[in-house]
C-alpha cells in the first residue's frame, strides 16, 4: 500500500460521467506511470471516513512542478468541500483500472 499526505488540492471540473476532477499536491514525488489509472481511497483525517477515487498522471511532473497527480471522484461525494490539507490518499496494490 502506498500512502500520500495531501498538502493542497485544486478542484477543476465535473466531467461527462459526473465525476469531479482534482489536481492533488503531496509532499513526496509521485511516479504512478504515465497513462495508468489506479484505484485509491481518500481518507479524511478528522473523521477517518474514506471515499473511493481514481488517481492518474496525464503527463510527467516537470522538474519545477511541485509533486502532484490528478484524481477523479464522484461529484456526489462533495470532496471539493470535505477534503483538506492533511488528509490521506491510499493506493492499495497499485490496482489498475
Amino acid at each position: 500500500m502506498i500512502e500520500f499526505t495531501i498538502t493542497d488540492f485544486d478542484s477543476l471540473s465535473v466531467d461527462e460521467n459526473n465525476e469531479r476532477t482534482f489536481v492533488v499536491f503531496t509532499e513526496q514525488p509521485i511516479e504512478l506511470g504515465l497513462g495508468r489509472f489506479l484505484a485509491a481511497q481518500v481518507v479524511l483525517s478528522e473523521t477517518k471516513v474514506s471515499y473511493p477515487c481514481i488517481v492518474y498522471t496525464p503527463r510527467p511532473n516537470g522538474k519545477l512542478d511541485p509533486p502532484h497527480f490528478h484524481m477523479k471522484a464522484k461529484k456526489s461525494f462533495d470532496l471539493d468541500k470535505l477534503m483538506s490539507a492533511g488528509d490521506f490518499l491510499l493506493i492499495e496494490n497499485e490496482r489498475l483500472i
